[in-house]
């Protein structure tokens, strides 16, 4: 299936990149409550749709895990499980990466992300408060208007290799490609003890976070 056609496809139907507008029009469940572990899940339950998001999100990553969950909901469907969005930075599998990849091509057009095109994966993924990895696919062939492989910032700007704001690009770049790789230095080491000793990382039970008023929840 083409994530970002299916996107495109309800943006324009709904008139909107507002992913809680679209779950109003489909007539979706969103409830917010305290979560533990995760940042919400999406649930299929007696003919309902329902997305829960923790109440404690700010509203840029509460309109992200909206999207994620609405992902959810057209790519897994009549799959007998519940999808969490978990708020961690483990390799998620791959109906996670899938859900995010939708997340990003219904919140940001083309138009928007144009300006990101000549600039590097980090800019972009700060900019959209995503990973590296979920910015080198929005702004990869194919996608944000892109014929061919961009222009990353170290090459700099077209006419700015030998400028003060080529130089400057490249600096912030470097600078944030080391950081970056330092935070995953980090990451790594504190999640290899638990590699060494085969230990899976266990997600809290929804049962243990919250108990939907129709009873009780099929996993």
């Amino acid at each position: 299936m083409d994530i970002k056609r299916l996107a495109e496809r309800l943006v324009d139907k709904h008139g909107t990149r507002d992913p809680f507008r679209i779950a109003d029009a489909l007539d979706y469940t969103i409830i917010y409550t305290p979560l533990v572990g995760v940042r919400g899940f999406y649930q299929y339950l007696k003919r309902c749709h329902i997305i829960y998001l923790d109440s404690e999100l700010d509203e840029a990553t509460a309109r992200f895990v909206c999207a994620h969950e609405l992902g959810h909901s057209f790519l897994h469907r009549g799959l007998n499980r519940i999808f969490m969005d978990t708020r961690t930075f483990i390799i998620t599998g791959r109906y996670e990466t899938e859900a995010n990849q939708f997340a990003v091509d219904l919140i940001y057009s083309d138009e928007e992300l144009q300006p990101y095109l000549s600039r590097s994966y980090e800019r972009a993924a700060a900019y959209m408060g995503v990973s590296k990895a979920l910015a080198e696919y929005r702004m990869g062939e194919g996608h944000a208007g892109t014929s061919g492989r961009r222009m990353g910032m170290k090459k700099a700007l077209p006419g700015a290799t030998n400028t003060e704001e080529g130089k400057e690009g490249s600096r912030l770049s470097d600078g944030l490609t080391a950081l970056l790789s330092y935070q995953m230095q980090e990451e790594k080491a504190r999640w290899q003890p638990f590699k060494n000793r085969g230990e899976a990382t266990k997600l809290p039970s929804p049962r243990a976070m919250i108990m939907p008023a129709s009873g009780s929840v099929s996993i």
